[in-house]
């Protein structure tokens, strides 16, 4: 589960508190991936510690902002996607299906 922001983070796990382990925001999933070399969608929360918890978790909300302004979180949440995407396609471990594959049950074998 992805979510802009640590107070978004903090409302899906209100609801669902035992998603811990699945739930990041967008920042925070790039930065392990980036930082702690994840390979696989389940060694996320287990390196989760390895990127340190503060305001730079969050994609700042371009909501009453400039046209400038949106743009800047587009291309943030651009320059983000493509590290988590892939992370989502890499094959799980044997029996386990990708992230993409557990969500569209058309690409599995």
């Amino acid at each position: 589960i992805l979510t802009m922001t640590r107070e978004h983070r903090h409302a899906v796990l209100e609801m669902a508190p035992r998603k811990l382990r699945r739930t990041f925001t967008l920042k925070e999933a790039a930065a392990i991936v980036n930082q702690a070399g994840v390979q696989q969608i389940d060694e996320l929360a287990a390196s989760r510690a390895q990127v340190p918890a503060n305001d730079l978790l969050d994609i700042a909300d371009p909501i009453g902002q400039s046209a400038e302004f949106f743009a800047d979180v587009g291309e943030q949440i651009v320059g983000l996607l493509p590290d988590v995407l892939n992370l989502c396609r890499t094959p799980q471990k044997l029996g386990t299906p990708s992230a993409e594959e557990a969500w569209n049950p058309h690409l599995r074998g």
